[in-house]
């Protein structure tokens, strides 16, 4: 292994270290009894929804006839121009 790798190597584990350190610190003092108490009970409900979708709601689009869909979003997100990618069309007509 040359210098400069080891270098590197080292850095990164001095850095991991001081930021387990400073994790737990942070949990230690930063948190009420209360809150270290319930923290293990929430990480655990917690872990479960980043492998799992909790629902089922899709974001709607507006399109009319063949022209390009935009999501059904109100007029201020329209205006900062969020978006988001097109989900499987629903057939839906609007009263006349």
């Amino acid at each position: 292994m040359n210098h400069d790798a080891r270098h590197t190597l080292s850095a990164l584990l001095f850095s991991l270290t001081a930021t387990g350190l400073f994790v737990c610190v942070r949990f230690q003092y930063g948190l009420s009894p209360l809150e270290r108490y319930y923290l293990p009970y929430y990480l655990c409900s917690e872990m479960p929804s980043l492998t799992h979708r909790a629902s089922a709601y899709q974001l709607l689009y507006i399109s009319v006839g063949k022209s390009q869909a935009r999501p059904a979003l109100g007029r201020r997100r329209r205006a900062r121009g969020d978006t988001a990618s097109c989900g499987r069309a629903i057939a839906a007509r609007t009263p006349e």
